[in-house]
């Protein structure tokens, strides 16, 4: 490689790490926390997930009433955004109400109102009614998407931070390269000697831990930016799918309405109930409009959350629409309901989410490894 085009790489990779560093470092931090959220709060949180007496002989009250129960106890200009009720007779029934300003400047005004109501299905007793804006792994999601800035902004800013950051690494990859087989030794693994100082260590951890974590990185990278930018979801569908656009539009609502006594929200459920079988738990997506449809998402596992069936109801009267397995998707469909799975390392169980939380905290490093090695620029391999 000659020396102006290194000279343009280097100080291509420099000002793209000096502009993203703050971000990336949050990035990486934030993201190997919330790797072990779900393990984490089910035993802090075990209070309002679970109930300790269930009455004998006691039968689930109608999840309507619940609800109504669950409005009267808030007291707050907030809708229902979903109802999550796991697979377990000692579960809690939880209903998540939200309120956002969309074009709030911060996280603080933006989310209005997100508060969860945890209630007793047998007695619509209310167990916790948590302040879910303030809560510690949500507020670390909502960091990692938006710095706790408002949306709009705040996601474009964390979206083009990652951008930057797969720059970096194919710049990090031209510049660590290795120049010829003596200095190749050098680059897989640290060789200290006990004569090497600071500098040189320092150097060791950014160019040899970011060359392991390469890979990796790109994968959680481009996982995140699925969902910030449209065309690259869609391009990666279009792939996915062979080069054609596959589109799956809501299922429309019966012309005629079924004649039923129950709630629609109650008749739901029970079709929902008897699909349980050895599910692990379901979302309940309430509609934003009268005419959308109730999603469901019946979740196979409890720990990954592409193994699913999705069920769309009818609105008005609870009526199945329309059932999605797995199977019954397109390839494009398949990969964007894999994608959370990758990008939080869930995907493989305990070991990708080791391997995840180890590369988030890599990533957390290389800024402040780099920014060291700008401000030693005395130090030259």
């Amino acid at each position: 490689m000659s020396k102006p085009l290194k000279k343009l790489i280097l100080n291509l990779h420099l000002w793209i790490g000096l502009i993203t560093g703050i971000v990336l470092f949050i990035e990486g931090v934030t993201g190997a926390i919330y790797v072990f959220a779900i393990e984490i709060s089910e035993k802090i949180y075990e209070d309002r997930y679970t109930i300790t007496n269930i009455p004998k002989n006691a039968t689930p009250l109608p999840l309507s009433q619940l609800k109504e129960t669950a409005i009267g106890a808030l007291k707050e200009d907030a809708p229902i955004l979903r109802i999550y009720q796991p697979n377990d007779p000692k579960a809690t029934v939880s209903f998540v109400f939200q309120k956002t300003k969309h074009d709030a400047l911060t996280y603080a005004g933006y989310m209005e109102v997100c508060k969860t109501v945890f209630v007793n299905p047998y007695t619509a007793e209310i167990v916790k009614i948590e302040n879910t804006k303030w809560e510690f792994f949500n507020v670390i999601m909502w960091m990692h998407m938006t710095l706790l800035l408002g949306y709009e902004w705040g996601s474009q800013i964390v979206a083009w931070s990652v951008v930057g950051f797969l720059i970096l690494l194919i710049s990090g990859l031209v510049l660590w390269w290795p120049k010829n087989k003596k200095s190749r030794g050098m680059r897989f693994w640290f060789k200290w000697k006990p004569g090497f100082g600071f500098k040189r260590k320092n150097f060791d951890l950014h160019a040899i831990l970011g060359f392991y974590i390469i890979s990796l990185s790109i994968i959680i990278a481009v996982t995140g930016l699925f969902w910030s930018f449209t065309s690259l979801n869609q391009g990666i569908q279009w792939i996915a799918n062979g080069g054609k656009t596959v589109t799956r539009p809501l299922p429309e609502p019966p012309t005629e309405k079924e004649s039923d006594d129950l709630n629609p929200l109650d008749n739901m459920h029970q079709i929902i109930r008897s699909q349980l079988n050895n599910a692990h738990a379901y979302v309940i997506k309430m509609p934003r409009r009268p005419e959308f449809p109730y999603v469901v998402r019946l979740y196979l596992s409890n720990r990954v959350f592409y193994d699913r069936i999705v069920y769309y109801f009818d609105s008005g009267s609870g009526s199945l629409l329309r059932k999605d397995e797995v199977s019954d998707l397109s390839g494009g469909e398949q990969v964007s309901g894999i994608n959370y799975d990758i990008h939080v390392g869930s995907i493989g169980g305990l070991p990708t989410k080791i391997l995840a939380f180890f590369t988030c905290l890599i990533i957390a490093s290389l800024p402040i490894t780099g920014f060291i090695i700008w401000r030693n620029k005395s130090y030259r391999t």
